[in-house]
């Protein structure tokens, strides 16, 4: 059994390759972090390491060189960069790396390079890995397409059914029809419906009834209201004449100029100047 040692940044992409790996029959470890990878490399001893990631957690580039420092490990080294990334040629010398693949690889794919790399055959383990689900969609097209069996008498199909072939007695017939039973059942029924129909129809009155109120009380209020704001208006004047006007307040003003001494108020004016300058001396 070939192991595996996986160091991942994104846990979708390690859970989902985990378990691919696992059910064909690797075996695997999955790390998100690169700081126990020297450990993990000497217990475990993987023949083939999956490196992807550009975080502080998992650097692909950082994990290539320790790898580079690990001379004693035999097995094999495989890169997982982003597209757009370009890889420093000084670096290229520093780092261990026997595949360098781009992320967004299929999940096949990288089985099979994983496989490659392993020394596995890359046909039988995709063989083992897509052979669940074609045997899952056998099963349910074959239980889709294999009918019900059904008993060859009509008395098994009817148990299987659980229905049973009551034939009506033509006597029992005759004797309702002269009876008059069922006439007087549908008589019965027709009254209920006339009643029901009798009721929704009082019930529909009576709501008309209620709305006309309504209305007819609202109208009144409106029109009371209308009555109060148009006397109002009628006894409030927009323009008093009681008011003084420009002309008037004017004229006014001119009537109390004539008593007035300008004389005085000049000396006045004078005083408070002085007065003023006074106060504000140091």
């Amino acid at each position: 059994m070939s192991k595996v040692l996986l160091v991942y940044d994104d846990f979708a992409e390690l859970s989902n390759l985990d378990s691919a790996l696992k059910k064909v029959g690797f075996d695997v470890i999955a790390l998100t972090n690169e700081y126990t990878i020297k450990d993990q490399v000497v217990t475990f001893n993987p023949d083939v390491i999956v490196i992807c990631g550009d975080s502080s957690r998992v650097s692909t580039l950082s994990v290539g060189k320790k790898l580079k420092e690990m001379s004693r490990w035999q097995g094999k080294s495989i890169l997982v960069f982003p597209p757009t990334y370009k890889i420093p040629p000084d670096d290229l010398l520093k780092i261990r790396m026997d595949m360098m693949l781009e992320t967004r690889i299929s999940l096949t794919k990288m089985i099979q390079v994983i496989a490659k790399y392993a020394g596995q055959d890359e046909n039988l383990v995709v063989d083992r890995l897509v052979k669940p689900f074609s045997n899952e969609k056998a099963d349910i097209s074959s239980s889709k397409s294999e009918p019900v069996k059904l008993g060859d008498d009509d008395n098994k199909i009817q148990i299987i059914q659980g229905k049973e072939n009551k034939k009506e007695d033509p006597f029992q017939e005759l004797i309702k029809e002269l009876s008059g039973a069922d006439k007087e059942i549908e008589i019965v029924k027709d009254k209920n419906k006339l009643n029901k129909e009798t009721v929704e129809i009082k019930s529909a009155e009576s709501a008309q009834e209620r709305l006309r109120n309504e209305v007819e009380a609202h109208s009144q209020k409106m029109a009371e209201k209308l009555k109060k704001y148009s006397e109002i208006l009628t006894e409030s004047s927009l323009y008093p004449e009681s008011t003084l006007k420009k002309v008037a307040t004017k004229a006014e003003f001119k009537k109390l100029m004539k008593d007035w001494n300008k004389d005085e108020l000049k000396d006045q004016d004078g005083l408070r100047k002085e007065f003023v300058k006074a106060l504000f001396k140091k």
